[in-house]
């Protein structure tokens, strides 16, 4: 139809206004982050994209970190990476979750409910930016004491060592230092 879709746009405006990250603290204190949460799963493939874009702009600012683990943003970031087939929601999502696993207090809540082996899937992702991100957040996950266990248990082991194959260099360099941390 071409009705115009007035939360596709305010959307893409808090995006933006969000990769500004000397502004993300007040505007994570002005929104409500549940409705950011609840717009990853809108009718318009848009406006999924761009809040889970507003969740990962959120997600690097470090002062937000305990705001974005109390509101339960990782189980809906990764219901997005476990059901969506659009690449660009999938990266999205995978950009929030690296943001998250760059704070070592979200690193427990990557054990919870298959999050690993879903992260694990997006290892072997066509699209070569989403193996690199889903690499970069086992690598994250990896570093921890605690959660190197699961981390490798779950396959991490030898999800590394099958990226080290990886025809993209930078996923191969990536899946060292993983293994790196394994050791």
């Amino acid at each position: 139809s071409g009705r115009l879709n007035p939360r596709r746009y305010v959307t893409i405006a808090i995006c933006n206004l969000t990769s500004q990250f000397s502004i993300n603290d007040h505007i994570a204190r002005q929104i409500n982050i549940v409705t950011w949460i609840e717009m990853t799963n809108d009718a318009d493939v848009e406006c999924r994209v761009h809040a889970t874009m507003v969740l990962g702009n959120l997600a690097a600012e470090e002062s937000l970190g305990s705001i974005i683990l109390k509101s339960k943003v990782l189980p809906s970031l990764m219901s997005v990476i476990a059901t969506e087939i659009d690449c660009r929601l999938h990266r999205a999502a995978l950009v929030a979750l690296y943001n998250i696993s760059t704070c070592e207090k979200s690193h427990t809540q990557f054990e919870k409910k298959n999050s690993i082996t879903l992260i694990l899937k997006s290892c072997s992702s066509d699209c070569k930016l989403c193996r690199r991100l889903a690499l970069m957040i086992l690598s994250n996950i990896s570093c921890n004491a605690i959660t190197r266990d699961s981390a490798t248990r779950s396959g991490g082991l030898q999800t590394a060592i099958l990226a080290v194959k990886d025809k993209d260099v930078t996923c191969k360099r990536i899946a060292c230092i993983c293994l790196a941390n394994m050791g």
